[in-house]
């Protein structure tokens, strides 16, 4: 390139335009160049953000898969403990345990809380220092000189009289004697009943046709017509059946060692009819149980062959409160939905004490109680499911575990105070209950809530899963929880209701299912009959054979006969009631002869 001093201008021109261009140029490119690493720059800032929320999904999923860890391992812990463990909700014993008041700072200690620790402190200084002789838990047998006697003489072999030594003849002195209990197996008879029949010869010597003129006693009326069946054998199929678990197949079976076929489809037959003639009397007690202020419900699933959906089947079961006479009433329904507990309870509007499920919580008019005993079986979960080696007493779980713990033994100590304070007057025994519940029960109740939702606010679902599960069951259902200090007459639990299910529960294992709904309804009828008897310490057998010999003679529209059968009614005969061991001993005291 020339020096400028020698350019002209032309070539001046031409000389700025070129640079200007080269200058255009590079800008250009640069520009360009900036475009393509922010662009570059955009796309890595994409993939990034979509690396990241990759990464956290993963994050997440690890976190939901360790959760899913730690509840299966939770888990498999309480199949274990169910199996092998004792079922009992007694606290584990673990040294150095901390004791509730323990728990709760003094600034925090209120009056009523600071008279439960003094309590708790003379209980501990009362404690028993000397070991104690264990009891002897060998039964022994009753005097059975009230049952038929027969005495066999063994005869003594020929010459066995003669004196081994002189050779003289001996005289019987006296006899050795030993008894043995002999069982004599039931015996099947056929019982004939013979009505006379009277002819009139004389109209019929009067009658231009011959005809004769007749005259019958009515006889008894047989409890099924034109059947075999007796009230005494259908008796005894329901008592095998429905209280000792024997299916009907396995009835059979036993039936044929008396020489007797009767199959099984016979059973069947005289069971669903007899549960027909029981509707009435189960229609009774089931007015009179809604007729009560207090009611426990609990279900369990079962099966029905015809039913389109059989899974779904339950058996539902209400029961009375214990301060009331025994009624149990069985309820078989294809659901567990809303519209069978609200047709089974029609226009109730008194309490009902169940579990959480949440179809009672959606009923009307009626006043929920939920029981304390599931949660704490909750929170004992919990605590049993703890890491081997964990120093136990020092957890959450414990803690927690012994606050509900004292609620139990508090409400305890105030119902037997209750009853021995007032014995058979039942309005001022729950009103003391409902007041030493408010005084003494409540503080320790609320400590209790105050604990668990300060404690479950610092600790994270998937670390302690089955503990915060027993939790948030606690809380959400707080005031159902808390209706227990409205009413004196309300149990901390429902296990009446869970009692009176387990014998179908139990059963079930060995009747699989039912054939047809109509089978099932008819089982349920018996069911409530036969449990309400065990439940007013009738005998089952003896129960079920006196109400079918009355049935066939009372009209099913005659209320007052229908209830001197019901088995709550006071004039039932004294024979029909099943007496306990201590009560047998002070008969056969009564009646043993007096020297």
């Amino acid at each position: 390139m020339k020096p400028i001093e020698n350019m002209t201008r032309e070539e001046l021109i031409e000389a700025y335009v070129k640079r200007e261009k080269e200058l255009c140029e590079k800008i250009e490119s640069k520009y360009k160049n900036e475009q393509v690493l922010v662009s570059e720059k955009k796309l890595l800032s994409e993939e990034n953000n979509k690396l990241n929320k990759k990464v956290d999904a993963l994050k997440c999923e690890v976190i939901e898969r360790r959760q899913e860890l730690v509840e299966k391992n939770e888990y498999i812990k309480l199949l274990e403990n169910a199996r092998y463990s004792s079922q009992r909700n007694s606290i584990p014993e673990f040294n150095n345990g901390p004791t509730l008041f323990s728990l709760i700072d003094d600034e925090e200690m209120t009056p009523e809380l600071k008279e439960l620790k003094e309590d708790e402190a003379e209980m501990k200084a009362e404690e028993i220092t000397y070991i104690r002789k264990k009891p002897n838990r060998k039964e022994c047998h009753l005097n059975y000189d009230h049952l038929k006697q027969e005495v066999i003489n063994v005869p003594a072999p020929e010459g066995f009289d003669i004196c081994d030594i002189c050779g003289s003849s001996m005289e019987l002195k006296k006899y050795n004697e030993r008894k043995e209990l002999v069982y004599t197996p039931a015996s099947l008879v056929v019982r004939i009943y013979r009505t006379p029949v009277y002819e009139c010869k004389k109209c019929q010597s009067d009658n231009a046709d011959g005809k004769s003129t007749y005259k019958s006693v009515s006889g008894v009326k047989p409890l099924i017509s034109g059947s075999l069946a007796s009230a005494s054998l259908v008796a005894h199929i329901m008592d095998m059946k429905y209280l000792k678990g024997l299916p009907l197949h396995a009835q059979q079976e036993a039936f044929l060692e008396h020489e007797l076929i009767l199959p099984k489809q016979n059973m069947v037959n005289w069971l669903s009819k007899a549960a027909e003639m029981l509707k009435p009397l189960y229609g009774l007690m089931k007015k009179d149980l809604l007729a009560m202020d207090v009611i426990h419900c609990d279900e369990t699933p079962t099966k029905t062959l015809n039913e389109k959906d059989s899974k779904n089947a339950y058996m539902w079961v209400m029961r009375s409160n214990k301060y009331e006479v025994p009624i149990v009433i069985y309820h078989y329904a294809p659901s567990r939905g809303k519209k069978v507990i609200t047709e089974l309870i029609g226009s109730y509007s008194g309490y009902i004490v169940s579990d959480a499920y949440g179809v009672y919580e959606s009923l009307e008019n009626v006043t929920n109680a939920f029981c304390h005993i599931h949660a704490f079986r909750y929170i004992r979960e919990a605590l049993e499911v703890l890491p081997k080696g964990s120093d136990k007493n020092k957890t959450v779980e414990y803690k927690s575990y012994r606050y509900y713990q004292k609620v139990f033994e508090i409400n305890k100590k105030i119902e037997k105070e209750a009853i021995k304070k007032y014995e058979k007057d039942d309005d001022k025994i729950f009103e003391y209950i409902k007041n030493q519940r408010e005084k003494r029960l409540k503080p320790v109740y609320v400590k209790f809530l105050e604990y668990i939702k300060t404690e479950s606010d610092k600790i994270e679902v998937q670390v302690k899963p089955t503990y915060m599960k027993a939790v948030k069951y606690i809380i959400n259902h707080e005031d159902e929880f808390m209706e227990v200090f409205n009413y004196g007459k309300l149990p901390l639990g429902n296990n009446i209701a869970e009692q009176i299910i387990r014998p179908f529960a139990v059963n079930k294992h060995r009747c699989r299912f039912y054939v047809s709904s109509k089978g099932a309804d008819g089982a349920a009828v018996i069911y409530s009959m036969m449990l309400s008897a065990q439940e007013n310490k009738l005998a089952g057998y003896m129960y079920m054979n006196y109400v079918l010999e009355k049935l066939p003679n009372i009209n099913a529209d005659n209320e007052e006969e229908l209830r001197k059968l019901l088995p709550y009614n006071k004039e039932l005969p004294k024979y029909l009631k099943k007496l306990n061991k201590s009560e047998i001993k002070k008969l056969l005291k009564e009646t043993a002869p007096k020297n």
